[in-house]
């Protein structure tokens, strides 16, 4: 029996979900009345017993106990018999946990059979189906139109599976690496095999269909796949890993295309290898690798070189190589982090130290460290501060200097008076200092608006306020120039069918560094986009219209698969 419960987990390992046992063709002992037409008040407590899954005299009591509850629990023959519950039915034996509407198990035979809503479950390995039938003698399982998952790792759907120690199969399938129980993305082949002691599974088929919310979008006349240990080393197929990719035109770059391809180097070592190609520029590569780092701090180095096409004249500071260093500390509920970078890109995403974009402000950080605490409230106020010091080098203004600065981010109580409408509030203040008496104070001030008009359509607005004050002519960086304005945002979202929306956007400023000109108030940014967005698959189509400050076209599509 023990044995048997190692078969269970091996199973889940190719899918699995919650499940529970029930059988039609046990032998059944006569009985004055179906259990299922016994009503329970829904307020009365289940039933519950252990007892030895097998009758065996020289089994391991221990071994073999199974716990079981249930709203009617029937039990025959202590040593030799049947047991059989029905409604919210729920075993556990040996780590692994069955639901049910109903069971049946033959400790004769050994077989047994759960049925309605059958789910089963062991660690991260989850099994589903209407009906599930085991043979604890032969240590074999079947299930009729399964789905399992595997956390964080894949799913997994077909017509019928079988399971034995050394084999597990099953036909007409269904596999994607968005580990959900209703992923919008997968690939449906003929068969899946899997071999628990090898840890390794195959699809396989002709025409094998690339499906995405239930559309076949491409056919592979055959297919053939082997995912295992080796494999899995390597990050191909893979767990905590994501492609994301980004295909689109602007008139700056031109046709682009990026991604990001994962590998994994060792334990708590991932790394990727981004690209990106521009019709307009040329191309940008690099490597971004994660290291643990010593004093329980984690390290990241990225690096990536652009090169400009032969025929097209370099901006300044953008083509060559860029590198950073950095290192990060978690303490106290606090955040430290120390970067020393050459030609490192701001401005990019905080969650990376490195940005495959080669635009932006090519500065050198000789070093710079930041730290950051957790919010804390002050009555319904709460506030983030955080610092930052080190010199900068900016290629593009070629100035140098040391900074020190201190930033506050505030967040401020929110008004929703109804399901109609939400306002929140937010600001933020900082003030930095730089070499030869330089300074700038920047406070910022927000109001967020939406507006549920219908369950389908929703609009928002935003008002924020920024003013800015200087000593000594303000920064004298490019990159973290600050401009006092005034600025609305206006936008609306339209869900026109399942999981297709359309969006726009909009937002118009006053800049106050020119009060009495013509242009002090125009159009910052205009936007148009369409969207699917389903469970670990988001496609868009984003286009901006030329416009006051930026006189070219951007039309842009965006697509991210999680679960790779």
């Amino acid at each position: 029996m023990r044995r048997l419960a190692v078969g269970f987990a091996l199973a889940l390992s190719v899918a699995t979900a919650p499940g529970a046992w029930a059988c039609e063709s046990c032998p059944k002992n006569p009985a004055s009345e179906a259990p299922a037409a016994v009503p329970v008040a829904p307020t009365e407590p289940l039933e519950e017993i252990a007892f030895v899954a097998a009758a065996t005299p020289s089994a391991d009591p221990e071994a073999l106990l199974v716990t079981l509850e249930a709203e009617r629990v029937e039990a025959v023959d202590d040593e030799a018999g049947y047991v059989t519950a029905t409604g919210k039915v729920r075993a556990v034996y040996d780590g692994i946990t069955l639901t049910a509407d109903g069971i049946h198990f033959d400790r004769v035979t050994m077989r047994g059979e759960a049925s309605g809503s059958v789910r089963l479950s062991q660690g991260i390995h989850h099994l589903k189906a209407e009906r599930i039938r085991f043979d604890l003698a032969t240590r074999t399982i079947d299930a009729d139109d399964w789905q399992a998952t595997i956390e964080r790792q894949a799913w997994f759907g077909g017509r019928r599976l079988h399971f034995t120690p050394d084999l597990a199969y099953s036909e007409d399938v269904r596999v994607s690496p968005c580990a959900q129980e209703d992923p919008g993305y997968w690939f449906a082949g003929d068969r899946l095999d899997w071999y628990p002691k090898r840890k390794t599974w195959n699809l396989s088929g002709r025409w094998v269909k690339a499906v995405v919310g239930g559309v076949p979008v491409m056919v592979i006349p055959y297919f053939v796949a082997t995912i295992g240990q080796a494999a899995q080393r390597f990050s191909v197929g893979l767990q905590d890993t994501r492609i994301d990719a980004n295909v689109g035109f602007n008139d700056a770059q031109g046709i682009f295309v990026d991604s990001r391809t994962p590998y994994q180097l060792g334990p708590d070592m991932p790394g990727a290898v981004p690209v990106r190609v521009m019709s307009s520029r040329g191309v940008s590569a690099g490597v971004i690798q994660d290291f643990p780092a010593p004093a329980e701090a984690h390290g990241r180095f990225d690096a990536n070189y652009t090169q400009y096409f032969p025929w097209l004249t370099p901006d300044k500071g953008r083509q060559g190589p860029h590198a950073n260093l950095s290192f990060t500390k978690d303490w106290g509920g606090a955040r430290s982090i120390m970067n020393v970078g050459y030609r490192v890109d701001v401005g990019r995403r905080n969650d990376e130290q490195y940005q495959v974009d080669p635009g932006g402000f090519p500065v050198h950080r000789l070093p710079e460290l930041t730290t950051t605490w957790p919010a804390v409230s002050l009555g319904p106020v709460t506030l983030g501060p955080s610092v930052r010091a080190g010199y900068i080098f900016e290629e593009n203004s070629g100035t140098g200097s040391g900074v020190t600065s201190a930033g506050l981010s505030l967040g401020l109580p929110s008004w929703n008076p109804n399901a109609f409408w939400s306002t929140g509030f937010y600001g933020g203040a900082s003030t930095a200092y730089y070499t030869g008496d330089r300074s700038q104070s920047v406070l910022s001030l927000g109001m967020g608006n939406a507006q549920r008009w219908a369950p389908w359509f929703t609009t928002n607005f935003n008002l924020e306020t920024q003013p800015v004050y200087k000593t000594g002519g303000g920064t004298p960086f490019l990159h973290d120039g600050a401009t006092a304005v005034d600025r609305v945002v206006v936008g609306s979202n339209l869900n026109i069918y399942g999981p297709w929306s359309l969006g726009s956007g909009a937002w118009w400023a006053r800049n106050y560094d020119k009060p009495f000109a013509v242009d002090s108030f125009g159009m910052g940014d205009l936007w148009f986009g369409l969207r699917y967005a389903v469970n670990c698959l988001s496609l868009g189509v984003t286009f901006r219209p030329p416009r006051p400050g930026q006189p070219f076209t951007q039309f842009s599509f965006d697509y991210q698969l999680a679960g790779f």
